[in-house]
């Protein structure tokens, strides 16, 4: 069996939140006003305080986006990723992944972010393989719901299980580096768990289960 390198895509590979990027971005162009951006910002602080979990975050923000078009969406995403979130690549993921790469192991971004934003995020870093969050297209137009299951705790957890049974990965020997607690089912499954640039409530499991903590940037 090969042994994978599975890695976390906001405030782990990446030194942010590509969300919130993203939110900024449609602010900035004019896609959207002023109380949305509160709104979706508020959305965000219920998320971080776990007064939502992420499905219903995303939930309502896809109510906004249903019937729209998919492929001039992905058009715009790749232009955005390649202005806004490539320059928030961190150097301590792209040496973490060469060293992985060197090994020989299977590389796979690991991300609750939707596909517009992991898939170009993989092909700037040679990843082949990801695992991310789908909106459901149907005719070409977003239906404003999600692929189930979702890649968000647990479903991130069974997401990254069935890969490995279709590719001979052994889960016990392989690595997963995260930044949230909200990933704690994926860590807890891999031999090798690698916690980055945690918040309180991950570090202090982290401590508990002598995890190493490491800090990238």
């Amino acid at each position: 069996m090969s042994v994978a390198a599975f890695f976390d895509m906001d405030r782990t590979i990446l030194n942010g939140s590509s969300g919130m990027l993203y939110v900024r971005y449609l602010v900035q162009t004019g896609r959207i006003r002023a109380q949305d951006w509160m709104r979706i910002s508020w959305w965000f602080l219920w998320y971080a305080l776990g007064l939502i979990d992420f499905p219903q975050a995303m939930m309502r923000m896809l109510m906004m986006s249903s019937g729209e078009e998919e492929e001039p969406l992905r058009e715009e995403t790749d232009a955005w990723f390649a202005e806004w979130v490539a320059p928030n690549i961190t150097e301590g993921a792209v040496q973490r992944i060469d060293q992985h790469r060197a090994q020989g192991h299977r590389l796979v971004v690991l991300s609750a972010a939707t596909v517009y934003v992991v898939r170009p995020l993989a092909e700037r870093l040679n990843i082949p393989d990801y695992l991310c969050t789908h909106l459901e297209v149907e005719e070409g137009h977003f239906t404003g719901r999600l692929v189930e299951p979702v890649c968000f705790g647990p479903g991130k957890a069974l997401l990254a299980e069935q890969f490995a049974a279709r590719n001979d990965i052994d889960l016990g020997q392989s690595y997963f580096y995260s930044d949230g607690h909200e990933d704690v089912p994926m860590l807890e499954r891999v031999g090798h768990p690698v916690v980055v640039n945690p918040g309180r409530r991950l570090r202090r499991l982290a401590q508990r289960r002598v995890w190493p903590i490491e800090s990238w940037r």
